[in-house]
């Protein structure tokens, strides 16, 4: 779990990294507008996805290990990806064909037509790609995939930079530089696939796999709605400058998804085939202490980094939004539990109750947003998403407890809990207004994290003697180096 979810976080910590490189030359070829025009396009496409089922192929994984021989999975494989192909063959003929309406419809004119073009038939792409990076999920080949994401990632930079810079296409360029990494990727893992899986096709199975996945596209809507409806109530009842503090503490906030969702990325896929073990939950309950360790430490460590942080990469009118931070990380933290369990629906095949929890979410969203911001404004906003995301982790865990009872390591749960509240609780009674005291008073604070845990021996023995032979394996390889021949 460690290797693969380790792969998985590196493209994902290269494309952000990539983007704060290339943040100059962007701002600097592209205007404010062409922003909000890119911004735009996104939304179409997000929602283009949504009525069309972009995760279709996530029904891949339930199907593939209810198979044991490996021809029955071949053709599971294959039907899922040729099915994602006719989607995204459909979506982009369609988009092509409606780009002039849809211009008219999202920006009053025809100015958008040829980036909606662009943008809609490499969704087309889009649709077989995911469905090629899901099959490189369920086969744990994450490998294959950080080479396919990185490829795309750098292929995206190498190719948008010379468009802006030396012909500057601006909109242009970066509509042709995305579609041309994602049809360079597409035909080097079709080719990687087709050398593995024979192309066979089963209509019913295709519909069974449609049937699983309609609740999880239905549910796509709601995950909208809870991420990105709290904007357009901030930007109606509030001001433009309330817009751009809850933006930056929003995006310092859903840092933490930098360490769960690679996490994710591998569990969502394999734990069809953990929990078919004999020792499945016991595996299950483990992976969830490990979970909600590395999640805390992250929170802790985004908690006391904020304020020095936003500090030295803003101007003080920024400051305000280093209070909103601990709310944003509270709702995504309680989201990643969330999801965790979530899993749980789709490996017990009642994708429904997955959609209904997050409909039930977005429906008190909206209402809290409503009712909040008006009023609290960004503030407003920050504990409506907190709210909604506790309501979906309730209802989850306690639908999921109904139909696959499990157990977790209580005790260890509350150790870490106790000592991430007690840290948290500690910085902030102790002011410290220097810089170099902000960021030293973090830094203790973060070391107290694991040291408390060893006094409260969270441990087991098993895990206790791994350490200590992992250590002294450091510790001996270390004095290996550190002589010198005479």
């Amino acid at each position: 779990m460690l290797q693969g979810s380790g792969l998985y976080s590196v493209s994902i910590v290269v494309a952000r990294l990539l983007s704060v490189v290339l943040l100059p030359i962007y701002t600097r070829y592209l205007t404010p507008s062409d922003y909000g025009t890119l911004e735009l396009l996104d939304q179409v496409g997000s929602i283009v996805g949504i009525l069309f089922g972009y995760n279709f192929s996530s029904s891949l994984g339930y199907f593939y290990f209810q198979k044991e021989d490996s021809d029955s999975r071949r053709l599971c494989t294959a039907t899922a990806v040729l099915s994602s192909a006719a989607i995204g063959l459909l979506v982009g003929t369609l988009g092509y064909l409606a780009s002039r309406s849809l211009s008219r419809l999202v920006f009053g004119d025809e100015s958008a037509v040829l980036y909606l073009k662009i943008h809609l038939t490499g969704m087309g792409l889009g649709f077989l790609l995911e469905a090629l990076m899901v099959w490189l999920r369920v086969e744990d080949r994450p490998s294959v995939f950080l080479a396919a994401a990185l490829t795309r990632t750098l292929l995206t930079a190498a190719t948008v930079v010379p468009l802006l810079i030396l012909w500057q296409l601006r909109v242009t360029g970066v509509m042709i530089g995305n579609f041309t990494a994602a049809a360079v990727v597409v035909v080097a893992l079709a080719v990687f696939f087709l050398r593995r899986i024979p192309l066979r096709f089963d209509f019913p199975l295709s519909m069974r796999m449609l049937r699983f996945a309609l609740p999880l596209i239905a549910g796509t809507g709601a995950q909208f709605i809870l991420n990105f409806a709290d904007r357009f109530f901030i930007q109606k009842y509030q001001s433009t400058a309330d817009v751009g503090l809850y933006g930056l503490a929003y995006k310092i906030g859903m840092l933490i998804l930098m360490v769960y969702v690679p996490f994710h990325t591998y569990w969502s896929a394999q734990v069809y085939s953990i929990l078919r073990r004999d020792d499945g939950f016991k595996i299950f309950a483990r992976t969830f202490t490990y979970m909600v360790l590395v999640l805390s430490f992250a929170a802790l460590g985004l908690l006391v980094a904020a304020r020095p942080g936003i500090r030295v990469l803003t101007t003080p009118a920024y400051a305000a939004a280093t209070a909103i931070v601990p709310i944003i990380v509270a709702a995504y933290y309680v989201r990643s539990i969330s999801d965790f369990f979530r899993c749980l629906f789709l490996v017990a095949n009642r994708t429904s109750l997955d959609a209904l929890c997050n409909w039930a979410g977005a429906a008190v969203c909206l209402a809290a947003y409503a009712l909040l911001i008006p009023r609290y404004g960004i503030w407003g906003a920050a504990f409506a998403t907190l709210i909604s995301f506790l309501l979906v982790a309730v209802i989850a865990v306690v639908w999921v407890r109904r139909l696959q009872p499990f157990w977790v390591e209580t005790i260890r749960l509350v150790k870490i809990e106790a000592v991430f509240a007690a840290l948290l609780v500690l910085y902030y009674l102790v002011p410290v207004s220097s810089l170099a005291g902000q960021i030293s008073w973090g830094l203790l604070i973060l070391c107290g994290f694991p040291i408390l845990l060893w006094m409260l021996r969270f441990l087991s023995p098993k895990e206790e003697q791994a350490v200590r032979s992992a250590l002294a394996r450091w510790r001996g390889k270390y004095n290996e180096g550190s002589v010198t021949p005479a």
